[in-house]
C-alpha cells in the first residue's frame, strides 16, 4: 500500500472531525420551555437558554419581488446562505436566526409567481438553510411575515407593507405545511405571525375581519378574514410538532400589557 501525503492526511482528518462535529451539533440541538424559560438539551444535560440572534431578512421577498424584467421573484435570498456567511455571523456570537417565510411562495400555484422559486423549491431552500444553520449550532425561527389575502402576494408590488394580520384563505395551510415538514427538527422555533397591527387583542386571537385602507400614503390592504393566533397554534400542533411557539403582541408586537389575557390554549410548549 503506497503511502499518502502526511499534509494531505492530516487536512482529510481534520476535514473528517469538522464534519462529525457539525452533524453531531445538529444531533443534539434541541429547544423546548419549562416553565416561563427556554431550555436547551434534554434529561440531565439541559440547561436554561437565552437567545441572541439576528433576523435574516430577504426569504419573504426575494421569491416575489420584481425580477427587473417585469416577472415576479428573482432568487431565494438576498445575500449569501452559505457555510461560510453563517461563519460570519457567529464571530457575532449569536445563537438564533429568525427566517421570514411568505406563505405564497411556500405554498406555490397563485399570484403569478415564478414556479423556480416557488413551491417544492423554496420549501427546498428554506430547509436546505435550517439545517445549515442547525448544523452550526444556531436555533432557527420560522416566522410567518410575507402573508395576503386572496391572490395578494408580500413582496410583489412596490413599497409592500406586511398585513396587519395573517390571512383566513392561506395561513393555516401554510402552518400545516411548515410544521409537518419541521416537526421532527427541535432546532427551530415557530413565529405565529410577526408583527400584529391596526387589530384588537380579540382579533389577534380569535380572528376578524380585517378593513385597513390606511390613509393616504399608507398600506391599503382593503376589507379580508384575518385568522387568530388560537387557530394557527393549533393548526401547528395537530401536526404533532412540538417546538415552542412564539406569539407576537399587536401594534407591530410592541403592545404586550393584555398578552397573557388574550394568549392562545393551549399555551405554546
Amino acid at each position: 500500500m503506497g503511502g499518502g501525503s502526511p499534509k494531505l492526511c492530516l487536512a482529510l482528518i481534520a476535514a473528517a472531525v469538522a464534519a462529525l462535529a457539525l452533524c453531531a451539533s445538529a444531533r443534539a440541538l434541541t429547544i423546548r420551555v419549562s416553565g416561563n424559560h427556554l431550555v436547551e438539551g434534554t434529561g440531565d444535560h439541559s440547561q436554561r437558554l437565552r437567545l441572541i440572534g439576528v433576523n435574516r431578512s430577504g426569504s419573504e421577498y426575494a421569491c416575489a419581488s420584481d425580477d427587473g424584467q417585469g416577472g415576479h421573484g428573482f432568487g431565494f435570498f438576498q445575500g449569501p446562505v452559505d457555510d461560510r456567511a453563517i461563519q460570519a455571523m457567529k464571530t457575532w456570537r449569536v445563537n438564533a436566526v429568525a427566517l421570514p417565510l411568505n406563505e405564497a411562495c411556500w405554498l406555490g400555484g397563485y399570484g403569478g409567481l415564478k414556479a423556480r422559486f416557488t413551491g417544492e423549491r423554496y420549501r427546498a431552500a428554506i430547509e436546505g438553510y435550517v439545517k445549515r444553520l442547525n448544523a452550526h449550532g444556531i436555533f432557527v425561527v420560522l416566522r410567518l411575515s410575507g402573508a395576503g389575502s386572496g391572490n395578494h402576494v408580500y413582496g410583489a408590488a412596490p413599497g409592500d407593507s406586511e398585513s396587519p394580520m395573517a390571512d383566513a384563505d392561506h395561513a393555516l395551510r401554510f402552518w400545516s405545511s411548515v410544521a409537518t415538514r419541521f416537526r421532527q427538527n427541535h432546532g427551530v422555533l415557530f413565529h405565529a405571525y410577526d408583527e400584529p397591527h391596526k387589530v384588537s387583542w380579540a382579533c389577534a386571537l380569535n380572528g376578524c375581519t380585517v378593513d385597513a385602507n390606511g390613509s393616504e400614503g399608507e398600506p391599503r390592504f382593503g376589507r379580508y378574514k384575518a385568522v387568530g393566533h388560537q387557530a394557527i397554534v393549533h393548526a401547528i400542533r395537530s401536526t404533532g410538532a412540538i417546538q415552542p411557539i412564539i406569539i407576537s403582541g399587536i401594534d407591530f408586537a410592541g403592545t404586550l400589557d393584555r398578552w397573557e389575557q388574550y394568549m392562545p390554549t393551549p399555551a405554546a410548549s
